[in-house]
């Protein structure tokens, strides 16, 4: 054994070795895919990026049909659909806060009053605020001898029967004459009822 290393191999045998080497790997490599060409085989699966596809190189014929989503596209690609059917009415929403009220206070006409007498005059509210929330009055001179005998609300032209119209004011005047002034204090209001009367 030591014999034959210690012998330096000829030139015919190196170049039979060579060619040895050469046959067995062609034959190998035969059993390789992609030979020339790059094949499904020789590329290892979620390795190919786009910066590594040529543009304008991929096709409708190399997608499969169906497998392309919405977001896949950018904003803007896709044409919109038609219009839709119109949906079902909403609950409704919570009733909103009360608005301003807004109160107008309107002035009587004056009135004289003979002495020792009952009389009594009212100021009715105007269309833009219909409803009498409050009154009063003023007597002159301002040292009259008089008593109010009625400061109240009173029903109106109107048919509901409801003292929400006017307010009236009645007086009696002493041992001298007395001029009278009537006010109201008037607004709008949604809805007027009549509460049962308080025992």
């Amino acid at each position: 054994m030591r014999s034959i290393l210690k012998q330096r191999p000829s030139a015919a045998m190196v170049v039979s070795l060579v060619a040895l080497f050469i046959a067995l790997s062609a034959g190998a490599a035969a059993d390789l895919p992609g030979i020339g060409v790059v094949n499904s085989g020789d590329i290892k699966n979620n390795t190919i990026r786009s910066n590594d596809i040529r543009n304008d190189t991929v096709g409708s014929k190399d997608v499969q049909n169906s497998s392309l989503l919405a977001e896949d596209f950018k904003a803007g690609q896709l044409p919109a659909g038609p219009r839709g059917p119109q949906g079902e009415t909403g609950a409704t929403g919570l009733q909103g806060p009360p608005g301003a009220v807004k109160l107008v206070h309107r002035k009587g006409t004056s009135n004289s009053i003979s002495a020792n007498t009952t009389a009594g005059f009212a100021t009715g509210c105007p269309d833009s605020a219909p409803n009498v929330v409050g009154g009063g009055f003023d007597v002159t001179p301002s040292t009259a001898d008089f008593r109010v005998v009625v400061s109240t609300p009173t029903d109106g032209g109107d048919p509901d029967g409801i003292p929400d119209d006017n307010w009236e004011v009645r007086v009696r005047t002493g041992a001298n004459p007395a001029t009278l002034t009537t006010y109201a204090i008037c607004t709008t209001a949604s809805a007027v009822e009549q509460a049962p009367d308080q025992l």
